[in-house]
């Protein structure tokens, strides 16, 4: 077929190589675990911004808020299905924030830190609000129930 040459990836870089080894030492890798927790970062945003829409969808189509009232619509499980990708959504945003800062944090200067500790103060306060959503809310529908013809006060 063909005969393979030496190129240049086939020598030793002596500026990275201890001893010259010829082995680049793992702390010089980019695959490292954590570089490919933040490249990753950009797959959690598509798979949030995916995630949220169909979370939203579901609970404006199947959710069975105008048959059962709002406290009983809580313990259905296509409400729980759709708060719980809610908040898998918000949890990968929050991911995915992360990663956009790491790849833009040089260019983005002390404004762009700025603002990304807003963004992610934000997205982590939408979590939390999310998580009772998907925990608090259904147990307070199954503990204290609104009764039809009762106000929240009697």
């Amino acid at each position: 077929m063909f005969t393979r040459t030496p190129s240049d990836t086939d020598r030793p870089i002596p500026a990275r190589t201890p001893a010259g080894t010829g082995k680049v030492p793992s702390e010089a890798l980019p695959s490292d675990g954590l570089s490919r927790f933040i490249r990753a970062g950009a797959w959690a945003a598509i798979v949030s911004g995916l995630g949220l829409a169909a979370s939203l969808l579901l609970e404006w189509l199947v959710v069975p808020y105008s048959q059962l009232g709002e406290a009983e619509a809580y313990l259905t499980s296509s409400y729980l299905l759709s708060s719980g990708l809610r908040w898998l959504s918000t949890v990968l945003l929050l991911w995915a924030l992360i990663g956009v800062y790491e790849r833009q944090s040089r260019a983005a200067g002390t404004f762009g830190l700025w603002a990304f500790g807003v963004a992610f103060l934000g997205t982590a306060l939408a979590a939390g609000e999310t998580w009772g959503e998907v925990f608090v809310w259904p147990t307070l529908a199954q503990v204290a129930p609104i009764r039809p013809g009762h106000s929240m006060s009697q």
